[in-house]
């Protein structure tokens, strides 16, 4: 009778599990990568209602193409005036499409479930779970939404001071994806063309922006 297993079955046994383990990795990678490319997908559709819900009050998208978008990463700090905070205060009924200073507040409703999605924290609070962040009327909030890799969503449309330059038929909102790298549209809302650019937006997620 055997007492132990000799050194080569062991290192067999090694080998398999070793085997075993580089097929398995890539599969659950590739799942978690969709499971997150899904729930973007349905976090983009949470924006594009509320997006489609201000249409209709407004008359038109928040026209936040004055304000510099913040990088995708919250690396670098999320100014008031980036326009994924512009994006997020008009969509909660602060701000009309066309005007976004302090003399510009309303109070009006709020177009957003953001109980759906994942805001970025302010000062050390964290409001990524309350579906009442930022709701006080007429109140700007230094905040931004969130994909599920961690970053804010990016959101592209005309300028209020020179609406017409915008030749997009309607406006841009993605996520970066994964990698977290993308190349934006320019100022008339033509994506880049340039083999480069593309590679970099292959991951992207982006809205069935203006869908009605």
């Amino acid at each position: 009778m055997r007492d132990a297993f000799t050194l080569v079955e062991i290192l067999m046994v090694i080998t398999v599990i070793a085997t075993l383990t580089a097929v398995a990795l890539p599969a659950i990678r590739g799942a978690r990568e969709c499971a997150l490319r899904a729930r973007a997908q349905a976090e983009l559709a949470v924006v594009v209602q509320a997006l489609e819900s201000y249409r209709r009050a407004f008359g038109d998208y928040p026209r936040t193409g004055d304000f510099a978008e913040a990088q995708a990463g919250t690396d670098a700090p999320l100014g008031i005036d980036a326009a994924q905070a512009k994006l997020f205060n008009a969509l909660r009924g602060v701000f009309g499409p066309r005007a976004f200073g302090a003399g510009d507040r309303l109070g009006g409703d709020s177009f957003i479930d953001a109980g759906k999605l994942t805001l970025e924290s302010i000062r050390g609070e964290d409001r990524a779970d309350s579906a009442d962040a930022g709701r006080d009327a007429g109140t700007e909030t230094c905040t931004a939404l969130l994909d599920p890799w961690g970053r804010r969503y990016l959101y592209y449309y005309r300028s209020a001071s020179d609406p017409l330059a915008w030749r997009r038929g309607t406006y841009l909102l993605y996520s970066a994806g994964s990698d977290g790298l993308h190349a934006p549209p320019d100022r008339f809302g033509d994506e880049p063309t340039a083999d480069a650019a593309a590679r970099v937006n292959a991951d992207n997620v982006c809205a069935d922006a203006g869908k009605r």
